[in-house]
């Protein structure tokens, strides 16, 4: 979000991807945070015109809309707009396609 309000939310998506590539080349196991980091970048670029669009609506639609299981949505999920309670028709992991 704070990115997106200064136009730098493609800096952001880098430095996750470059963050992941070194975290991934110290650890041959997999990790909570690796899986995060992963995460998080998939995250960014799923919601990449929303995001950079309204970036308030972070909160409000891109990680309402983001699978059930992934990692930022479970972690950020008390960030939603309160009046969010519950959403139907989500799916469980990432689409293949990105």
């Amino acid at each position: 979000e704070s990115l997106s309000l200064i136009y730098k939310l493609s800096d952001g998506v880098l430095s996750i991807k470059k963050l992941l590539h070194k975290v991934q080349s110290k650890f041959t196991t997999s990790s909570e945070f690796i899986r995060f980091l992963g995460d998080a970048e998939r995250f960014a670029l799923s919601s990449r015109l929303i995001i950079e669009r309204a970036p308030l609506q972070t909160y409000g639609s891109a990680l309402v809309f983001s699978p059930m299981r992934s990692e930022v949505r479970m972690q950020h999920w008390k960030e939603r707009l309160s009046c969010i309670k519950n959403v139907v028709g989500i799916r469980e992991g990432w689409d293949p396609c990105l």
